[in-house]
């Protein structure tokens, strides 16, 4: 059911209304478990949901056995983890019971969004991914009240269900999801009825020509498409103050400018941005050094000036990234083995590009890129370094579904209303969008189609959001509150058996 609640290629935008009880199974089975079921069952259950939600990443060509099973194998050892929290949940008093299994539940799933290993992706409140009101409580905690909600739910299910006399318990547990549910909603119904009006606008073209350069003799094909697109958006009234591509559509790095006065052939890059009198902020390797190279963005005068660039920070972990790379026994594991022959390396700096408008004013732009989006502490460093709007550069094209790209723009948004700031999307493939710092979508494209969109993105003053200053504070504290517990019971085991 947590499959069918958030988005899949069988209900696009997954089934909110299953989340509730997504969990009641698992719960349910662990109310009468031993310790050793216990982690069966959970695992049974983190390895079939890991599978379905993720199916995808077998599409992710000769390395797909790595990328869907290193994922897999990685959630083993969390889901092995969980187990005995969660059978240490279901050993609680009726009372707090259903209580203990959602704080339990909403620490697993903020730690595995954390680390090297972070993954953001499948959380139990993208299911809410279109109920705007609720997920307006996620600029004072961040989404975290909607997970422990959500799991709540679930767990007085899975109770009621299984001991049917706990029933006085039921109904005060239902009593307080449903008032904490209701203030949520009415904070959420002030937040959209009360949204300011925007401090200023920058008119782009976001472009989205559906070809992917990294596939092999598409390069050329894939950048002639854009600069086509680009054309044809410059030819709209009023004109686009800024080109925006998408992640790495250029393949070879932008210092050694001479290869882009002749690449590609029959239409050269540097002569499209003469023609075209507007920046262009793409996505493009940058090289520091014969060792170093970055996956980037790169904004470019049409005079052929790099303004500034930006490296991609938080790498996919064993694919754009390898810890260790620089010894020879990782590397040619990974060559003989895997087929990686080289690495990015992380970014070192925050780079604000400062985008001029055609009235004169400047307006300051970050640009995670691919799923740094769904970060939250890396996009509120951008914000506290005067960062008024983020620019995500993308490429999901390689998954080949449209529930897996709408499955990276979820977390996305999040990440929007909690910082409270207008995130754009420039994808190759989608979902292109522009969502305001209250989760409304204001423009879009249809995914898998070569088309550009221009549009007025909006630009607000800074919110300067609760959760900007708290950050994940609430999981934080079920951390400190599950170990005050367990030292208390074994505190109490102690004396039980010593008597």
């Amino acid at each position: 059911m947590m499959t069918l609640s958030i988005p899949n290629e069988l209900l696009f935008q997954g089934n909110p209304l299953l989340a509730p009880i997504a969990l009641t199974p698992l719960f349910f089975s662990l109310l009468a478990s031993t310790l050793r079921q216990a982690k069966h069952y959970t695992l049974l259950f983190g390895i079939s949901f890991t599978v379905a939600a993720n199916y995808w990443l077998a599409n992710f060509g000769d390395y797909s056995i790595w990328t869907l099973g290193g994922v897999t194998f990685a959630y083993i050892i969390y889901y092995s983890l969980l187990s005995p929290l969660l059978w240490h949940a279901s050993r609680q008093e009726p009372h707090i019971r259903p209580i203990f299994f959602a704080a339990v539940w909403t620490v697993f799933e903020y730690t595995r969004s954390i680390g090297f290993l972070a993954y953001p992706w499948a959380l139990l409140a993208h299911s809410q991914h279109n109920n705007l009101p609720l997920l307006q409580i996620s600029k004072i905690l961040g989404i975290w009240p909607i997970t422990f909600l959500l799991a709540w739910t679930s767990a007085t299910a899975a109770q009621h269900i299984r001991f049917p006399h706990t029933r006085r318990h039921t109904i005060r547990n239902i009593a307080a999801i449903a008032a904490l549910t209701t203030l949520f909603l009415i904070y959420g119904i002030i937040e959209l009825t009360t949204t300011p009006q925007p401090a200023a606008t920058l008119r782009a073209a976001l472009i989205q020509q559906n070809a992917d350069s990294w596939q092999e003799g598409n390069e050329t094909n894939s950048i002639l498409t854009a600069e086509n697109l680009s054309i044809q958006a410059l030819r709209e009234t009023p004109q686009p103050e800024i080109i925006i591509w998408n992640e790495t559509i250029l393949t070879y790095p932008y210092q050694f400018k001479n290869y882009y006065d002749t690449h590609p052939s029959r239409y050269p890059l540097n002569r499209y941005l003469t023609d075209s009198k507007t920046p262009l902020l793409t996505g493009i390797p940058y090289r520091e050094d014969r060792q170093t190279y970055y996956n980037a963005t790169m904004l470019i005068s049409d005079t052929h000036k790099i303004l500034d660039y930006y490296g991609k920070k938080r790498l996919v972990p064993f694919a754009e990234y390898i810890p260790y790379w620089e010894n020879h026994l990782v590397r040619d594991f990974f060559k003989k083995t895997i087929g990686i022959y080289g690495t990015w390396m992380p970014g070192k700096k925050d780079t604000i590009y400062h985008i001029k408008t055609r009235m004169g004013k400047i307006i300051k732009a970050a640009t995670p890129i691919c799923f740094e989006d769904a970060f939250p502490d890396i996009n509120s460093t951008f914000i506290r370094k005067g960062a008024q709007v983020l620019i995500n550069l993308t490429n999901d094209s390689w998954s080949g579904q449209k529930s897996a790209q709408l499955q990276h723009y979820v977390p996305a948004k999040m990440v929007a209303i909690e910082l409270g700031i207008t995130l754009v999307r420039s994808t190759n493939s989608g979902y292109t969008s522009v969502t305001d710092p209250w989760g409304r979508i204001t423009a879009d494209l249809p995914m898998f189609t070569s088309t550009y969109l221009v549009t007025d993105i909006p630009i607000y003053h800074p919110q300067n959001t609760p959760y900007s200053k708290l950050g994940d504070i609430l999981p934080q504290l079920l951390i400190i509150l599950i170990f005050i517990n367990l030292l208390r019971q074994k505190k109490t085991e102690r004396l039980t058996s010593a008597i």
